[in-house]
């Protein structure tokens, strides 16, 4: 084509044509410029799909993200729940005047053992999107503005459950004090007998652990077992308020994200 085009022009100088020969200069630039832009739209009909693609994709994963917090939410409200329960019977131990160490340690135990997890949500695709410049390609408003809402939602929740556990572990802390100070020892606390598995100590060890068991806990440290059942009970109910609450966001926004992913998935 190029050696075509050439002939032409030098067929045009030859027969000192220059009339013809600038006509046909400034046509062939025309092409040249029309060759251009046809394939500057096609680049950009090329990018423009490839986004749209990416988009589409991001919609999907940011849902499948969504779909994890929900799972994790209902986890931690089953769980602090039970917590909420046990403190419920712990407190009820310390009002009925039981001063029975074992009783009231087991039942401590399981109220504060494994209720230390927040609520962390899943926010890999979404980093993936700021990090790699990408947000642009979100073209649905509707979706920039509910994740922004999301995330703007649930943190003074996650901050304020944050604060309880701080004050939980404290107060397990501030009694294992107490109870080391008072002489309470109660070997059966690392066995399976509060009904979550943990350490266990060797025979030997546990024979003579129980022997330094004691029975009963004194006036003076009731006060303390009383001070911290009533305030990790009502530590616990207030828990599972707030988890509740990022559980109604977390809902609204895995509606949204499942709407949008359904769209996508029947428009390919």
């Amino acid at each position: 084509m190029i050696k075509f085009f050439r002939h032409i022009r030098r067929s045009l100088i030859q027969k000192n044509q220059m009339g013809k020969y600038f006509k046909y200069a400034i046509g062939e630039i025309i092409l040249v410029v029309i060759g251009i832009l046809i394939a500057l739209q096609i680049n950009n009909w090329n990018e423009g799909r490839k986004n749209k693609s990416t988009e589409n994709e991001y919609y999907c994963r940011l849902h499948l993200d969504i779909v994890q917090d929900y799972i994790q939410i209902d986890n931690l409200i089953d769980k602090i729940s039970k917590r909420q329960k046990y403190a419920n019977q712990f407190l009820r131990l310390i009002l009925q005047k039981n001063y029975d160490a074992q009783t009231l340690n087991l039942q401590y135990i399981k109220t504060i053992r494994g209720s230390v997890a927040n609520f962390k949500p899943n926010k890999t695709t979404y980093e993936d999107i700021k990090s790699g410049g990408n947000l642009n390609l979100i073209t649905d408003v509707s979706i920039k503005n509910g994740l922004d809402e999301y995330y703007k939602n649930i943190q003074p929740y996650t901050e304020t459950i944050q604060q309880y556990i701080n004050f939980a572990t404290d107060s397990y802390n501030r009694l294992n004090i107490n109870v080391r100070e008072n002489g309470i020892a109660v070997a059966v606390v690392s066995t399976d007998s509060i009904g979550i598995p943990g350490y266990k100590f060797e025979p030997d060890i546990l024979k003579m652990l129980e022997k330094d068991t004691v029975g009963n806990i004194s006036e003076k440290l009731y006060n303390t077992y009383y001070d911290t059942a009533y305030k990790i009970a009502s530590n616990m109910e207030r828990r599972v308020q707030l988890l509740k609450y990022i559980k109604l966001e977390v809902e609204k926004t895995k509606q949204l994200l499942e709407t949008k992913c359904n769209q996508v998935k029947a428009n390919d």
